[in-house]
């Protein structure tokens, strides 16, 4: 079950991106614990594209969450990752790349309780494809801190349709498990 409406963002004044001149163009919200693919249909397509997603939890501890545009569950994506497994001592990364894939994922820390929330940009141009950048951050479920928390997570991507479409809608999936009640996306977006 869910409901298009705008989110939490639009409403905080320290994060409006609407004061950047971005539009807002669709959102979504799970108004339960069993939603395990969101799709958001864009008022427009757009040549850039902003996507907040808050996942206020996941059903599962082993969770992904992917993207996918337009629907297409094709092996037109490509990503890679960069995650810190330390959270004290040495910052170090580890760096997952994959080709040929039916959708982008965006990785994220682990857990069921832990909060995440997710910046998505996407060059959105006609006739060429479709790059991708993200960055997440984690929550500790109890406000303290926790082996997840501060774990910088980002990476790349790409869409390479051969039909070179625009992006014109947005899919968020829990690779397992589900979305828990109250994750949100929203996007917004303008031409550059």
């Amino acid at each position: 079950m869910f409901s298009l409406m705008p989110g939490p963002f639009v409403t905080d004044a320290m994060l409006d991106p609407s004061a950047l001149g971005l539009e807002f163009l669709g959102g979504w919200v799970a108004v339960d614990d069993t939603t395990t693919n969101a799709t958001v249909p864009m008022a427009r397509a757009v040549e850039g594209i902003l996507i907040l997603v808050s996942i206020s939890g996941m059903t599962l501890t082993t969770s992904t969450v992917g993207v996918r545009f337009n629907n297409d569950s094709g092996p037109n994506y490509w990503h890679r990752n960069f995650t810190s497994p330390n959270v004290g001592g040495l910052a170090t990364f580890d760096n997952d790349q994959f080709a040929s894939q039916p959708e982008i994922n965006v990785y994220g820390p682990t857990g069921t309780d832990n909060a995440r929330v997710y910046q998505i940009f996407i060059m959105n141009k006609p006739n060429t494809s479709h790059l991708v950048v993200w960055q997440t951050a984690i929550v500790a479920a109890t406000g303290a801190v926790d082996g997840q928390v501060g774990r910088p997570n980002f990476g790349g991507g790409e869409w390479t349709t051969a039909t070179a479409d625009q992006v014109n809608s947005i899919s968020l999936m829990a690779l397992s498990g589900a979305f828990k009640e109250g994750t949100t996306i929203e996007v917004f977006g303008g031409d550059l």
